[in-house]
């Protein structure tokens, strides 16, 4: 079973479009260069992070099997974040067995 490749065309395009159409777009001001080397960079550095999760996550979906796992994986994780964020210095999962220390 292969990936699909409109994933893939659609946000080659969209990030296409941010870095490489809208810096012409720019308008002329003191700040012109900068805010194009933003949305250059910001481009090739969101596009390169989509890259690597989407095969991270293919690699690892194939390794281990129906992807159930890496759901789970992934939902701590998300978790984990969104405590951290919120202040909160100690985790307790339904899905993870025991306590995570974040500090």
């Amino acid at each position: 079973m292969g990936a699909s490749a409109v994933p893939f065309v659609i946000f080659t395009l969209f990030w296409g479009v941010i870095g490489g159409v809208l810096p012409w777009f720019v308008p002329a001001g003191v700040n012109k260069g900068v805010i194009q080397t933003m949305l250059v960079l910001t481009a090739a550095c969101c596009y390169l992070f989509w890259l690597c999760i989407i095969n991270y996550i293919y690699y690892i979906s194939v390794a281990f099997g129906n992807g159930s796992v890496i759901k789970e994986h992934l939902e701590v994780v998300f978790e984990v974040v969104l405590f951290k964020a919120m202040g909160h210095t100690e985790f307790r999962s339904s899905s993870h067995q025991g306590i995570i220390n974040m500090s």
